[in-house]
């Protein structure tokens, strides 16, 4: 994966005033884009929810008892190996979209086959021969979404690929078949006009009898057979029991039994309808299978057969039936819904069977007992994210299931911390700026957090009969809050009173059809500078608070496609980004459209982002101009020049489609269609990087205002990554040693030392070296100051050094002479109301047992006096005690931030006293 920034001066001279002042720089005099390499720098981290994902794939390893594959939506594909107690991602390479089929080898082990929808409508397939650790992609003729895939259970050579048409396009149903593992196709079958019907069946018991409903000789589908593996067919129906399979038929489906017993599945208007056949499939019996009346239709429902007998079902429900079919009762131990997507039964081992749908997937190794946790398989599919302003703010996360919302501190694992908001809220919620607590979601309900109560505040105009409103978005001074749907209103007073501003939205046919508002956004310069995306492709703006809007006729190729996103520039009201939602009828094209004068003329600067081919979301840096981040099907995408050109930012994310995008403080965060949500922390390299910057020998990067914010007990061990970050550019590499220092500004005091020599007396001990390699580099400084004592001694766990007050500080970078220097401001925890007067008396308290600690941890490990012998073993047990006391106060007076009782006083006072007495005995 590519983590190089290219940084030329054409996309860097236009920033910030430059933008005006600066003639265009000639093309020979251009100079050529720099490569920076961000890997060590900058890094996305994954916040959660801990939910699991659509299941749009289901394979279990019928070799290998555990191990289970399931393809998520946009995720990728996942592995277990221990019967879907944990998961694991092994399939993030290929361009992002649904894994549609997976298949394993019988007779190859660790031969598997995975198929990828992308947004490109090209038919994707791909291979492993190491149980999914590489893969290699496969040339499948045509486009569309491979749907299905069948491996000969003897031959792993021989292989069936069933091809659906591409989106939006009504064709051929075709089944290829490859005898050299991939590498080339030849077609056995067509079925015109219809749904994803089976493609192909083999028989586990018979891999030379295959079965393939085809269309090419004849007005409707029929049900073929062949018996030397494809090279001749015949009807499969000889007494014509079968159904027509005319345009009535949604789906079909066939599984085996181990007694050579042949099911088939057949969903069409007149519900679903079983048949088996008992001479491999020359003839077909109707079974007169009983089904529960409740049975609501599903387009696509799933067979399995277990070694036992048992049919299962999966069709809107898990059905279950243990005398051949005659009759079904759903299976009620399933402690998950929609799970009831896919049905996998394992051939041999009897009880086991894996289930998968919009909830994840799930298994059981005891017949429907106990089952495993879908949770375990976390690929949560957001939709949108927002933040509030509390401190420290929290992200919520619509997955189109539920809102779940947590703190984004930035320690504990990914996943934890995430509470489920009421069902009424699902949706696209907003905080309100002035009182966090309150979020606006769902069917326009208010709800407090502090209290969990609701309350609807619906406007009366708003439609009954139609969805409540999509859009809703505060002021920039948070005083009023903006809903639209079938119209659009506003609001100051909480949703008591409303205002409607809704222009005549009306559709452009003979139907007068009401257009829905599906995008809104005020300006962040001027609060009455208005804009409103329609569905229909339409915008209007309004410069007078809603009195009066203008039209913006479509720019996008004239299509009649919604408007998903708008970003009103932070620098110019004359200036926006709209994002166009893609179109199934025609090839996808990426439709990011940059307006600088109120939408009278469009550029698409979507296009020029590589490979995109949908562009979910697109924000502008609040802080430099022209810095644009976008979020596709893709990745995330960075533009330094306002869209002109694009290059990835994607870094560690995974392959998946970013959904949303927003700025918070010097934070990216990004919701994924597959991942959850993940924050890139600490843009200021991407804010103050120019060309001259990346040119330079040594540069060190002005950090960000930081809070000091204890972790408490709720940090991870190993996961407390509060602090502050230095990032630096070395141009080459250091040929003696670098130094980063923080020092206090008023007093000099060395407060904390970096250096990239492994050992340094006088640098941190418990932080790595300092990278050396050119490049961009970051170390975090945890606000303290360095530990007085190793990290552990004799098994003993020391604490942290003392916490630095809140000020301003000094940060230098010492590279091979050279000197550089920059600022940081700490500024104290906002909930916090101690004086600094407490905090000092604190801080030199602690100071003082850090001094006391370092005296210690200096005689524990020094020769006695007048020798070279270790110390006496009493002296080493008076001196560990000593230690472990004075660790046990530097760790007291760390846990709050609040000036020391005055017997914690006492108690430091007494500890120093009785070093200074065990230390002064032997002259120390």
């Amino acid at each position: 994966m590519d983590f190089r920034i290219r940084v030329g001066i054409v996309a860097l001279l236009g920033v910030v005033v430059l933008a005006a002042t600066l003639p265009a720089t000639p093309a020979a005099q251009q100079v050529a884009p720099v490569e920076l390499d961000f890997r060590d720098a900058l890094r996305w981290r994954a916040l959660g929810p801990d939910r699991p994902g659509r299941v749009t794939a289901m394979e279990g390893d019928p070799l290998r008892p555990g191990v289970f594959y399931a393809g998520v939506a946009g995720a990728g594909l996942w592995k277990t190996t221990d019967f879907g107690a944990s998961w694991a991602p092994i399939f993030d390479a290929p361009p992002s979209g649904n894994v549609t089929a997976v298949a394993l080898a019988r007779s190859a082990p660790g031969v598997m086959f995975a198929a990828v929808n992308t947004t490109d409508a090209a038919a994707q397939l791909f291979r492993s021969d190491d149980s999914g650790a590489t893969w290699t992609a496969i040339v499948v003729a045509g486009t569309g979404t491979v749907t299905r895939v069948v491996i000969d259970p003897i031959n792993a050579l021989r292989l069936f690929v069933s091809l659906a048409p591409g989106r939006g396009n009504a064709g051929a149903h075709d089944t290829l078949m490859s005898t050299d593992g991939g590498r080339s196709f030849v077609r056995i079958a067509r079925v015109q006009g219809h749904a994803a019907l089976i493609g192909v069946f083999v028989d586990p018991a018979r891999p030379s009898l295959l079965l393939a409903l085809d269309s090419a000789d004849a007005p409707t589908p029929t049900l073929r057979r062949s018996t030397d593996g494809g090279a001749t067919w015949l009807p499969a129906d000889e007494r014509r029991t079968l159904p027509v399979f005319d345009s009535g038929l949604r789906h079909v489906d066939i599984a085996a039994g181990a007694d050579g017993r042949i099911f088939l599945l057949a969903a069409s208007n007149a519900g679903l309808q079983l048949f088996s056949s008992v001479n491999a499939a020359q003839t077909w019996s109707a079974v007169a299978a009983v089904f529960p009346a409740d049975l609501a239709a599903v387009e696509t429902p799933k067979l399995a057969v277990t070694p036992a007998g048992r049919l299962l079902i999966a069709t809107g429900a898990i059905l279950a039936s243990t005398d051949g079919g005659v009759s079904f009762a759903r299976v009620t131990q399933v402690p998950v819904g929609r799970v009831d997507d896919f049905v996998w039964a394992h051939p041999t081992m009897a009880g086991v069977v894996m289930l998968g749908g919009d909830s994840g997937t799930i298994v059981t190794v005891n017949d429907s007992e106990t089952w495993s946790q879908p949770g375990a398989l976390a690929a949560a599919a957001v939709d949108r994210v927002s933040v509030d302003t509390a401190f420290p703010y929290r992200i919520c996360a619509d997955d189109r299931v539920a809102i779940s919302c947590a703190e984004a501190r930035d320690n504990g694992a990914a996943g934890t911390g995430w509470q489920s908001l009421p069902r009424r809220i699902s949706g696209p919620a907003v905080a309100d700026p002035l009182d966090a607590d309150i979020l606006v979601g769902g069917d326009l309900i208010r709800y407090d957090r502090r209290t969990g109560q609701q309350q609807e505040i619906k406007p009366s105009g708003v439609s009954a009969t139609r969805s409540a409103p999509v859009a809703k978005v505060f002021s920039p001074d948070g005083r009023t809050l903006y809903v639209a749907g079938d119209g659009i209103w506003r609001t100051t007073n909480g949703g008591l009173d409303w205002t409607d501003i809704s222009p005549a939205i009306v559709r452009p046919s003979t139907t007068g059809a009401t257009a829905r508002v599906s995008a809104i956004a005020v300006s962040p310069i001027d609060t009455r500078t208005l804009w409103a995306g329609l569905d229909d492709g339409r915008l209007l703006v309004t410069r007078d608070g809603g009195t009066t809007w203008e039209t913006r006729d479509r720019p996008v190729d004239g299509l009649d496609v919604a408007i998903r996103g708008i970003e009103p520039s932070r620098f110019d009201t004359s200036s926006a980004y709209v994002v166009w939602s893609p179109d199934d009828r025609d090839v996808q094209v990426a439709r990011l459209l940059r307006t600088r004068d109120l939408g009278a003329t469009w550029v698409n600067v979507g296009t020029r982002i590589p490979g995109a081919r949908r562009v979910n979301v697109v924000r502008e840096d609040p802080f430099r101009r022209g810095l644009l981040f976008a979020g596709t099907d893709r990745s995330v995408f960075i533009s330094f020049d306002d869209g002109d050109a694009w290059q990835p930012l994607r870094l560690n994310l995974p392959a998946v489609p970013v959904t949303d995008l927003l700025l918070k403080d010097a934070d990216l965060i990004a919701g994924t269609g597959g991942r959850g949500v993940w924050r890139l922390e600490d843009l200021t390299p991407l804010r103050q990087i120019t060309a001259d910057v990346a040119r330079a020998a040594v540069f060190l990067f002005r950090p960000p205002q930081t809070w000091r914010v204890r972790a408490g007990d709720r940090a991870a061990p190993g996961e407390d990554t509060r602090g502050a970050t230095f990032t630096y550019l070395l141009g080459d590499a250091v040929t003696d040693s670098i130094t980063l220092e923080v020092v206090d500004t008023t007093t000099g005091d060395l407060i904390r030392r970096f250096t990239s020599r492994p050992g340094d007396p006088a640098s941190d001990r418990s932080a790595p070296p300092l990278a050396t390699t050119p490049g961009l580099h970051r170390v975090t400084w945890d606000l303290r100051y360095a530990s007085p004592t190793p990290a552990s001694l004799d098994g003993e766990t020391a604490p942290p050094g003392t916490a630095a007050l809140p000020g301003t500080y000094q940060v230098r970078l010492m590279v091979d002479g050279r000197n550089v220097r920059q600022a940081i401001t700490i500024r104290m925890d906002p909930r916090v109301r101690t004086s600094i007067l407490d905090l000092t008396a604190q801080r030199d308290l602690g100071r003082a047992v850090d001094a006391a600690r370092a005296a210690v941890d200096a005689a524990r490990t020094a020769p006695a006096p007048g020798g070279t012998t270790p110390p006496a073993a009493s002296r080493l047990q008076s001196l560990a005690s000593l230690a472990a006391h004075l660790n046990q106060l530097a760790d007291i007076l760390q846990q709050a931030d609040v000036r020391p009782s005055v017997r914690i006083e006492a108690a430091v006072e007494a500890a120093i006293a009785r070093t200074a007495a065990v230390l002064g005995v032997d002259g120390d």
